[in-house]
Order: C-alpha cells, then structure tokens, then sequence
C-alpha cells in the first residue's frame, strides 16, 4: 500500500487482481478512499523492477495472478498504489 503497510493471504493462481485488492485491502476501492481523478493501480515486477501491470477496475478485474506467470503455490509481492486516471484531470 502507499502507506508502506504490507498485507498477506492465501489466493489461487487464477484470482484477478482486483479479487487480491479487494480480499486483502477493501478499503482502498471504497468510495472517496481514492484523490478525485486517480485510478488502482497494481505495480509487480521482479528484482526491486516494479512497473504498472493493471490500471483502473476492468484492468484488474482482467488481469490474474496467472497472467503475471505467478505459479500455483509461489509467493507474490505486488504494489498496490492511486494513479491519475487516463483523460483525468491530472492524466
């Protein structure tokens, strides 16, 4: 989380990452939890390289641990973050 908190649980290889956003921080897509004009985002990548992988609800909804070659039974770290939405103000 942007916070710096870290979250932790158990989700099979085919949850979407908005399925990870909403068993493990709920809050975050809670109306008003977001600044006006900013979208979730998912940043993933390995050695200390993240990059945006899934950007706003259908994004995320679309996108499975599996897609990101996340294997049945490894562990994941993935960053969840608030981006300026596209054709947001700020975006």
């Amino acid at each position: 989380l942007e916070s710096g908190d870290r979250r932790t649980g158990s989700l099979g290889d085919e949850s979407s990452l908005l399925e990870v956003v909403r068993a493990l921080c709920p809050e975050q897509l809670a109306d008003g939890a977001m600044p006006a004009g900013h979208a979730p985002a998912i940043l993933y990548g390995g050695s200390g390289d993240l990059r945006v992988v899934a950007t706003g609800e259908d994004q995320l909804r679309s996108t499975t641990l599996a897609s990101l070659g996340v294997a049945r039974g490894s562990a994941v770290l993935v960053r969840f973050v608030s981006l300026p939405a596209e054709g947001g103000p700020e975006g």
